[in-house]
């Protein structure tokens, strides 16, 4: 091989590995990455995206109640009720007695034409005690 053909390999090697590392360091690697990137697309409306990147976040944390909730919010953009009931339920499960998860969880009901779960759901988001995901810190009027 001549020099030249020698450093334009070398070179072509090099940077290919420095593509291909950069490419895999910016992919998602724990749950809480995938659901950073799921709320990212969800925010461009890319319901679909978001979707399989919160199923993604879901199998390395089933206990994930974020992706849970967020599905939800995805499968209602989505117009998919009945998958958006089943998210709400499952995050409800993992975080009993939110009551933002209850009333969202009723929404999906009445939308899925379920009225009496509904109401059922609102009521149980009415009695609720505010749990940390409903709670906005106060200031202090100085």
């Amino acid at each position: 091989m001549f020099p030249l053909q020698r450093l334009l390999a070398t070179f072509t090697c090099t940077l290919f590995l420095a593509v291909w590392t950069s490419a895999q360091s910016t992919q998602p690697q724990t749950a809480d990455d995938f659901d950073k990137a799921g709320f990212a697309a969800q925010q461009q409306q890319n319901f679909e995206e978001a979707l399989q990147l919160y199923a993604a976040a879901l199998r390395l944390n089933p206990k994930d109640w974020i992706a849970q909730a967020n599905s939800g919010v995805c499968y209602m953009a989505l117009r998919k009720f009945e998958n958006a009931v089943s998210a709400y339920k499952a995050a409800a499960a993992l975080v009993p007695g939110e009551p933002r998860l209850q009333f969202d969880l009723g929404v999906a009901y009445a939308a899925n034409g379920q009225n009496l779960e509904a109401r059922e759901s609102a009521s149980n988001a009415a009695g609720s005690a505010p749990s940390s995901m409903s709670r906005r810190p106060t200031r202090r009027r100085s």
